[in-house]
């Protein structure tokens, strides 16, 4: 592999009417023996706006030549109308990159623009012919340069960051669902569970499809293998790790999970720091698509169980403060009481109209940023927002208490009371309960209230 590997990002966008047309125009210096990412990107508008860019994990910031002191992980850059903006940058190697002889993996190769209204970015670059290239992107063309080849990847939608997986090692699987490319890339030792894996990305996109209401977000999706054990999606393909393909139950688990981000997650972004993506993503694949209802209700069981555990008797965590998945901790809070919240919505809405309103946040918000008051809103009866964001804001959970139980058969009725003592309670709580007969169940639904109540 050459030291120095040259890649060219040209982004380009074309917004209507009162949006800012926003142009990025990149290079990207690769220096294998150094281990650093050089950088400049030049940024056009045709109207005045500003625009954020994380710079985390960057260094060496200038804007047209000044060099910037910057104490934190964000900055703002006021473009004015039709005067380019230059930002240069450099960035170290991080333990998460990867490059050998025949494997390359970049991560965040460009500080992350936010706030911008970019709808169409295409983004070119250089690599030895000797490389199959992964990146996100919509349309892909590829022309031979001499020892290279040039690839070009275009996105007609938002996106975030991008990053570049390449190997001479895969093997390509294709299959074609509804003018959508479905592609497994795969390593030698591997390539026997390609067709496994596109069959059942197809299957997962047709039944999502149909959940939601909603086509494909993109036009192609692939699934990648890749050297370390990573599970992520990013616009247009999930990656999965040699160690984590292989295992048995990751079709019928993970990769369910991985298409659905490309709902959630990636065409609808989270606006803020606050992640609902893998919340709403758990509940309809890691509970969703469990064949039965007794499968279903173990899973919640553990999700309980699991929370519990791990907040013990600090509960010192809000859903609302959940940003990734760091911990058990955090991915009891984020994944489990996120998808425990939807349960409960579900539970209080019945699944007609909870559909309703996720189809109706799905449409609404697709290939835009979205937040929880964002879903909460989507529904119909606004008491959802109400309790919902009891479960959300606060760390505590209720507490409900039963004594003095009787049971009694008047005028060969039955009849049960007991007193109910509510602590930590949103304003009105609504649970469900069965009453267990010899032949027969009766189910229905109680609202209790804070403090003590007779039923």
């Amino acid at each position: 592999m050459k030291k120095f590997i040259y890649i060219i990002f040209i982004l380009f966008s074309l917004v209507l009417n009162s949006y800012a047309s926003e142009k990025y125009n990149g290079i990207i210096d690769i220096d294998i023996n150094k281990s650093i990412i050089s950088g400049a990107i030049k940024i056009l508008s045709d109207k005045n706006t500003i625009i954020s860019l994380n710079v985390d994990k960057f260094y060496g910031i200038a804007i047209d030549g000044n060099k910037l002191k910057i104490n934190t992980d964000k900055i703002d850059i006021a473009l004015k109308k039709d005067i380019e903006k230059t930002i240069t940058f450099k960035k170290n190697f991080q333990d998460y990159d990867v490059i050998n002889d025949d494997f390359l993996s970049l991560f965040n190769i460009t500080p992350i623009i936010e706030n911008s209204n970019i709808k169409t970015y295409s983004i070119n670059f250089s690599l030895p012919k000797k490389y199959t290239v992964i990146s996100a992107g919509e349309d892909v063309l590829i022309k031979e340069n001499g020892n290279n080849n040039d690839y070009t990847y275009t996105m007609y939608s938002q996106i975030s960051t991008f990053d570049i997986i390449a190997s001479s090692k895969y093997h390509i699987y294709k299959e074609k669902y509804n003018n959508i490319e479905v592609t497994g890339y795969f390593f030698n030792e591997n390539k026997d569970l390609a067709k496994s894996y596109i069959e059942a990305t197809i299957n997962y996109i047709k039944k999502y499809e149909n959940l939601l209401q909603s086509p494909f977000p993109y036009k192609r999706f692939s699934v990648v293998e890749h050297i370390e054990p990573f599970g992520y999606a990013v616009p247009t393909y999930t990656v999965l790790g040699s160690k984590v393909i292989r295992l048995p139950f990751i079709i019928s688990t993970s990769l369910g999970h991985e298409v659905m981000h490309q709902w959630f997650g990636t065409a609808i972004e989270k606006k803020g720091d606050s992640n609902w993506f893998e919340a709403i993503t758990t509940y309809f694949t890691d509970l969703g698509n469990l064949p039965t209802e007794d499968e279903k209700i173990a899973y919640r069981k553990n999700l309980l169980v699991s929370y519990y555990n791990y907040m013990a008797n600090n509960f010192d965590y809000p859903l609302k403060d959940f940003k990734y998945n760091d911990s058990k901790k955090s991915q009891s809070v984020g994944y489990g009481k996120g998808a425990m919240l939807f349960q409960m919505i579900n539970s209080y809405l019945g699944d007609e109209e909870f559909l309703k309103g996720i189809r109706k946040f799905v449409k609404n918000h697709m290939y835009k940023s979205a937040s929880w008051d964002d879903i909460f809103n989507s529904f119909d009866n606004k008491n959802v927002k109400e309790f919902a964001d009891f479960y959300l804001k606060k760390p505590i959970e209720p507490e409900i208490f039963v004594n003095n139980s009787y049971f009694s058969v008047e005028n060969a009725e039955n009849h049960i009371t007991f007193d109910v003592f509510v602590k930590n309670s949103p304003k009105n709580l609504t649970i469900p309960y069965t009453l267990i007969y010899d032949n027969f169940e009766e189910k229905g639904k109680i609202t209790l209230k804070e403090g003590m109540q007779n039923i």
